[in-house]
């Protein structure tokens, strides 16, 4: 939800669907293409899948009521419907799955060279065999996630041909069944040979929504004559695809963009297995914070959630890739005029109610101060700074591993939002003290409620989309975000994907913020 209570909101929000066009204009482009350095050209893979270590010796089932299954999948193949085709794969070629935590939500399989596909898992059932012999047969609905066992040579003789990233956040690594592709400029049609290829770059422009750089570093830009792409997938199953899902396919084989080996996801499994946000750098701990792990997670919400406004779309794949502590808490009253020397609240009486009417500015000067005493002090782990979150980071930290409306679930009556809470129609009308209500997951309160909460991003009228890693909106406008509903507003602005914007230099009776403390940008 967008709204401003002392500007008009800045751009206008644009909806339309662009068409492929076939003529555009020939260019030897000027803009650099993705720079491909030397990789290997065998497979590599990592023993982390979804943030877990993969066992060495036993298949593992994680229940969602916290037991842990151990013996062999013998389930032959596991089937995806993607949404660019049905995928059926062995599963001696996969490294993990995670379920989805919702009926709307999308499944995960990680494979054993590193790919990742989405989607929806047709199996009703696993079978497994158990360390002590006897077969089991357990309801998809009661997985959250499989881990596959290290196979010894699981990758031998395997190869990587061309990377694939798709626009939902899918990769993987196939071999390309075509040998030569034509792409019409405005001089004319031009055949490209498939082994001359660094990258194919994909957009929506419709001036040019294909963009090619070749091996001897020559740009070009045009329309693609051909609608479909024929490949093999390296670990299996052939597939056509559109080349509307694609957002770059990468040429040369063997490589794969540093991007692709970011951090392991951090999911519910990983919480399951005991991987909680507090495991900070050397065990190290800091008052009221609580340690956020890297991962990765779906920002934004799906156009069927109730409640959703535009804004919030289209869903983007965002990887964090640098751990951070964050407040458990908002910053009280208290703690503001301690390191500011005043108070600007309305709602004052008990120091340990939320700080409102602080301007962004403010929040920012605080973040300053509060860096410089505890420096001086040597209160700090070294290197580290306090500052505002970006909206990517409070998302992730709020959803703590969900997909759903709320981190404690869909909630469709908001009957439990109370429990979690401070809004509309629980508040008084008035901001209460931190941390009455219950923590999500991950140790965070009053992310749903209380005061909204200011962010370092300037205000956007849509999400990214595609997969972009540590996501901040870049600087413009004197608009910014606030997240995280508040005393004054009901259900639906507490949602965990609910946009809200203010002029930064206003003073609102609704909006407070919390602090991240992280490596300082240098």
């Amino acid at each position: 939800m967008s709204r401003s209570l002392d500007a008009a909101m800045a751009g206008t929000l644009a909806l339309g669907l662009c068409a492929a066009v076939a003529c555009a204009r020939a260019a030897d482009a000027e803009r650099p293409g993705p720079s491909l350095p030397p990789r290997p050209t065998t497979a590599s893979s990592s023993n982390l899948v979804f943030g877990l270590q993969r066992p060495a010796d036993s298949d593992l089932l994680v229940l969602r009521s916290g037991e842990r299954v151990k013996g062999t999948i013998i389930n032959p193949v596991l089937t995806l419907r993607a949404a660019y085709g049905l995928l059926a794969f062995d599963t001696t070629n996969l490294a993990g799955v995670a379920l989805a935590q919702a009926q709307r939500g999308l499944d995960a399989l990680a494979s054993v060279n590193q790919d990742r596909f989405s989607g929806f898992l047709s199996d009703t059932h696993f079978r497994v065999r158990a360390t002590n012999g006897t077969e089991i047969t357990i309801r998809r609905e009661k997985v959250l996630s499989i881990l596959f066992h290290v196979r010894a040579g699981e990758l031998a003789g395997r190869r990587r041909h061309q990377y694939a990233e798709l626009k939902n956040g899918d990769a993987f690594t196939a071999q390309l069944l075509g040998t030569a592709f034509k792409l019409t400029t405005a001089s004319g049609e031009v055949t490209i040979n498939a082994g001359e290829v660094d990258s194919i770059k994909f957009s929506d422009s419709i001036e040019t929504p294909v963009r090619v750089r070749l091996r001897n570093g020559r740009q070009l830009e045009g329309g693609w004559n051909a609608e479909d792409f024929d490949l093999e997938l390296d670990i299996g199953p052939k597939l056509q695809l559109y080349q509307g899902y694609i957002d770059v396919l990468y040429g040369r084989p063997g490589y794969v963009p540093a991007r692709a080996e970011a951090a392991p996801a951090r999911t519910a499994a990983a919480m399951a297995e005991g991987m909680g946000p507090r495991e900070a750098p050397g065990g190290r701990q800091v008052k009221d914070m609580v340690w956020i792990v890297p991962g990765e997670f779906t920002m934004g919400s799906p156009p069927e959630e109730a409640g959703r406004d535009l804004d919030e779309g289209p869903q983007t794949r965002v990887i964090i890739t640098h751990g951070f502590y964050l407040g458990a808490h908002e910053v009280t009253q208290g703690e503001f005029k301690e390191v500011m020397g005043a108070n600007p609240s309305t709602f004052t009486g008990d120091l340990k109610r939320p700080v409102e009417k602080v301007t962004w500015r403010e929040a920012l000067d605080f973040c300053g101060r509060l860096t410089q005493v505890e420096s001086e002090a040597s209160a700090l782990p070294p290197g580290y700074a306090y500052r505002l979150p970006t909206e990517a980071e409070w998302e992730y930290a709020c959803r703590a591993g969900t997909t759903t409306r709320f981190s404690h679930g869909d909630d469709p009556d908001t009957r439990r939002l109370g429990d979690y809470a401070w809004f509309g129609d629980n508040s008084d009308s008035t901001t209460h003290p931190v941390a009455e209500k219950q923590p999500n997951a991950w140790g965070l309160h009053d992310m749903h409620g209380n005061v909204l909460e200011w962010c370092l991003d300037a205000a956007t009228s849509s999400l990214p989309g595609g997969t972009i890693t540590d996501y901040h909106a870049a600087p413009g406008g004197s608009l910014r975000i606030a997240r995280g509903g508040s005393w004054l507003y009901g259900p639906k602005s507490c949602r965990s994907a609910n946009r809200d914007n203010y002029g930064e230099a206003g003073r609102y009776i609704d909006v407070g913020f919390r602090v991240v403390l992280a490596p300082a940008e240098k």
